[in-house]
């Protein structure tokens, strides 16, 4: 199981989830949450010379200790114009 942020022209910061079977074959590839609004691009952090925000590093997914067969997750979104938000997921392949 795999978490991981995504964003794009079209579509606000989300969280998605990808799982894998012991074949090494996709076998889902999800949202957990999508983003409701766009990162505000202000601050005194710059990308390539232009206000930005910083986001993304904070996803992590790991196997619940006493259920070896299920995964938890926990990413960030954009939750509103001004708010990051946490989304904490469970998956059971």
């Amino acid at each position: 199981m795999y978490t991981y942020s995504l964003s794009g022209s079209s579509i606000y910061s989300s969280s998605a989830m990808l799982g894998m079977n012991s074949s090494d074959s996709t076998t889902s590839n999800t949202y957990v949450i999508q983003g409701s609004h766009p990162i505000p691009q202000t601050g005194s952090m710059t990308c390539f010379g232009t206000a930005c925000s910083w986001w993304g590093d904070f996803t992590s997914t790991y196997t619940d200790p006493s259920n070896f067969g299920q995964f938890w997750s926990a990413s960030m979104y954009m939750a509103s114009t001004t708010s990051w938000g946490t989304v904490i997921a469970a998956a059971q392949p």
